[in-house]
């Protein structure tokens, strides 16, 4: 008589009465209800053994019978990824932080057990995921790691041999994906041969490895113009602009440089802005095939796809570290998760100084002021008179049209210093502090009993003289109120502070300075707090928020516009009788001598040099050696003793 148990654990009457198809009593029972059957449980047997004392972190099961494990070697810290399949273990990938001190290892932890999903990819290939509470979330090729292992061993991640930044190289696992090296700009070249529209146009640019996975836009280019006439047509005022959408010939190519190699593709997307229309464009991956070099072509004409501003602009949010993973209907869901912009650079923004330049473009935007070029154009004369024109030195040349652009003298400008995250994304904006008062004068309050600038007539409130006089040039007032390393006149800026805003009164902003370099592991060394001339700290805590106030054109050093009636390139010796008469000078001179004799100061300046002659470097000894003195500003001074200081020349400004 066949019997099936199939009724289950039944103990609720005397053997005797025990119903047909259940069972008394089970140990190790495996019932089978497909069969009716039930069987002791199968015993276990070693198959396979993972490496001696490697301890399994976790693990996670595939689809197909396999199991990849994540185990760690605590003596060695080796972390390494495995897969258990069919009976047979195999190592997939191993890092080592003792054995590779340049390279950035997965950094397994004893106490960070890991936990992980998986799915299987359109190409068929199996990819892990996993977090641990410590390193961020990432994902791992399994089929991918595989094939590289047929030419590689099995510390090479996806058979790379040379990575472009081994430091970084690691990161090439994070699921929201590292970026690594930025790609740089060189140079871009405007073509003919394209059908471009008149307009702005902009290149941005993201990394694709080879699962088709983008990190974020990384960079993008400086703008190019694009209109009819080329650099080459003259006169260069024909150079006058287009209608924005026009049609053009032109086409645009962008060389690049430090290229990510550990990407697969380079992606490119075009911004293009006519008048307050913005459109983006993305171009078909280009290959990166091992070149650090590129160029990016736009002609107009290629097969492009849409894209939208918030793609190129908006980053994704990336997580330093999760602690939970899972997936439901192909979606995958991460907890715990933590996530910062801030890398504490605060402190150190703080020591940044900066300081105002000038980029001399000599002979600047030639143009031939001839009755024929104003009437005509140049219809009966050779065009700019048969001479040679270099149409780069314009400002209608587009390279210096963007790169080239600077900064309203005597405006003011908030500057912050932010960086790019190995993730592609953007850092917080770290506030750079304007200089540090260093002239009593600047810093004081206007008179209202009239003056230098008529005060009487002024709006008084809370203005202080640094809002109308111009204190960057390091010829200015002697009295200086502090003297230290962040107050340094080359720094050719004006003061500017905020009346009602105040720094937070947090070690933020506190003045840090670091000294020697970065070590390995990217932290900084020995960091401390910047201290003054006594020992103090410097410290911006509760102080006025400090601006950037450009100098204005009073600066001698910083002036793009002369007073031409009182300017010469060079002018001989005075004779006596003219010094006789320079009895009141206020401006900017300099002299030449033909003795280093300091007893002649008092023969230039008399007893009034400490109100007459204003600070102009590190001593005043500069202006009495032999030879040409800095230019030195006077104010009020009597320069009829001059005729017997040994003067050979003079330079009046």
């Amino acid at each position: 008589m066949e019997k099936r148990f199939i009724k289950g654990l039944f103990k609720d009457t005397g053997r005797l009465d025990q119903p047909e198809g259940t069972w008394r009593y089970a140990k190790n029972a495996v019932l089978n209800s497909t069969k009716g059957a039930i069987s002791n449980e199968k015993g276990n047997s070693n198959v396979e053994s993972i490496p001696a004392s490697h301890i399994i972190l976790g693990s996670v099961s595939v689809s197909d019978g396999g199991i990849v494990l994540f185990t760690i070697l605590p003596s060695n810290n080796i972390s390494t990824i495995s897969l258990f399949k069919n009976n047979v273990f195999t190592t997939l990938f191993q890092t080592s932080a003792q054995a590779f001190n340049d390279y950035k290892d997965l950094n397994f932890k004893e106490t960070n057990p890991i936990e992980g999903t998986f799915k299987i990819d359109s190409k068929g290939d199996l990819i892990v995921y996993w977090v641990d509470d410590l390193n961020p979330p990432r994902a791992f090729n399994v089929s991918r790691q595989e094939r590289s292992l047929l030419q590689s061993g099995i510390t090479k991640l996806y058979g790379i041999q040379n990575p472009a930044n081994p430091k970084t190289h690691i990161d090439l696992l994070n699921l929201f994906p590292s970026s690594g090296k930025i790609p740089t700009f060189i140079y871009h070249s405007i073509l003919s041969g394209g059908a471009l529209l008149s307009g702005v146009y902009y290149l941005a640019l993201a990394y694709v490895d080879e699962d088709l996975v983008a990190t974020n836009y990384l960079t993008v280019s400086n703008p190019v113009s694009i209109i009819e006439e080329s650099i080459f047509t003259r006169p260069t005022t024909n150079i006058d602009g287009l209608k924005e959408g026009s049609q053009t010939s032109k086409s645009i190519t962008w060389n690049i440089k430090n290229v990510n190699t550990d990407y697969k593709f380079l992606r490119a997307a075009i911004v293009r802005k006519k008048g307050d229309a913005v459109e983006v464009f993305k171009l078909n991956d280009l290959s990166v095939s091992n070149q650090t070099t590129m160029s990016v072509s736009f002609t107009g004409t290629e097969s492009v796809s849409p894209g939208s501003v918030e793609e190129i602009m908006i980053d994704t949010v990336g997580y330093e570290s999760a602690k939970t993973i899972n997936q439901l209907d192909n979606v995958l869901y991460i907890g715990n998760l933590k996530s910062s912009k801030d890398v504490g650079f605060q402190k150190y923004a703080n020591a940044i100084r900066l300081e105002s330049t000038l980029q001399e473009i000599s002979p600047f935007d030639t143009f031939f002021a001839t009755q024929d070029n104003f009437e005509t154009g140049f219809s009966n004369t050779a065009v700019d008179l048969g001479q040679t024109v270099d149409g780069t030195k314009s400002y209608r040349y587009d390279t210096v049209n963007s790169k080239f652009r600077g900064y309203l003298r005597d405006e003011t400008y908030a500057f912050y210093i932010a960086f790019v995250l190995n993730d592609g994304s953007m850092s917080y904006a770290y506030h750079i502090p304007g200089r540090e008062a260093m002239y009593n004068d600047e810093i004081s309050n206007i008179s209202s009993t009239g003056g230098t600038f008529n005060e009487e007539n002024l709006e008084l409130k809370s203005a202080k003289r640094f809002h109308l006089k111009d204190y960057s040039d390091p010829n200015s007032l002697p009295t200086i109120e502090q003297a230290t390393p962040l107050s340094d006149p080359s720094q050719q800026m004006n003061y500017w502070e905020n009346q009602s805003e105040f720094y937070p009164d947090t070690e933020d902003y506190n003045v840090f300075k670091i000294t020697g370099e970065m070590t390995a592991t990217g932290s900084l060394n020995s960091p401390a707090v910047a201290t003054q001339i006594d020992g103090s700290a410097i410290t911006l805590n509760n102080k006025n928020v400090r601006h950037h106030h450009f100098p204005s054109n009073d600066n001698y050093f910083r002036k793009s516009i002369s007073n031409g009636h009182s300017v010469t390139s060079y002018q001989a010796a005075l004779p006596t009788q003219e010094f006789a008469n320079v009895i009141n000078y206020t401006g900017t001179y300099k002299f030449e001598r033909n003795t280093t004799n300091s007893s002649d100061y008092y023969a230039i300046t008399e007893d009034t040099a400490s109100s007459s002659i204003k600070y102009t470097g590190d001593s005043m000894i500069d202006a009495l050696t032999s030879g040409w003195s800095p230019p030195l500003r006077w104010q009020d001074v009597d320069l009829s003793s001059m005729s017997n200081a040994n003067i050979t020349a003079n330079n009046i400004f």
